[in-house]
């Protein structure tokens, strides 16, 4: 699990270099996320076949820390896993800035019986995709169906 922790460290440290460090002053740079969470697909939400995206506006304060939140579209099941989610994000200190981050919440592969292994992707700081196999569809007994 270490080795994943510091794998995401040195992405983020990466992003933060693509995206340059830009003067405090220049209100246009986009803010470097320096410390996120993975998230698994919401249970409840993944049993029922409920996927989409989730798209929510943040304020980010001068130390980095993520405040108040918007939801600006999205079902009301992955926008609260997706709100959890943001606020354990961190960013370098810099001007207070508003930001737009939008969650996909994905079905991918064949039917899982069981709780699947959620795979989470970050395009930081503006997209997160969380995919998971769907849920198996019990149709009854004596049904030839998939």
């Amino acid at each position: 699990m270490r080795w994943i922790e510091s794998a995401i460290g040195i992405s983020m440290l990466a992003m933060c270099l693509v995206c340059g460090a830009k003067p405090q002053a220049d209100t246009t740079a986009v803010p470097c996320v320096r410390h996120v969470e993975s998230l698994v697909y919401e249970p409840i939400a993944r049993l029922t076949g409920i996927k989409g995206d989730v798209v929510l506006q943040i304020q980010i304060d001068q130390a980095g820390d993520v405040g108040q939140m918007q939801l600006i579209s999205g079902h009301p099941l992955l926008a609260k896993q997706a709100e959890n989610n943001l606020k354990s994000w961190q960013f370098i200190s810099g001007a207070a800035t508003t930001l737009t981050v939008k969650y996909e919440f994905r079905f991918a592969g064949a039917p899982a019986d069981r709780e699947p292994i959620s795979i989470v992707s970050f395009d930081l700081p503006y997209r997160v995709r969380v995919t998971s196999r769907p849920p198996r569809i019990d149709h009854g007994p004596g049904d030839s169906l998939p």
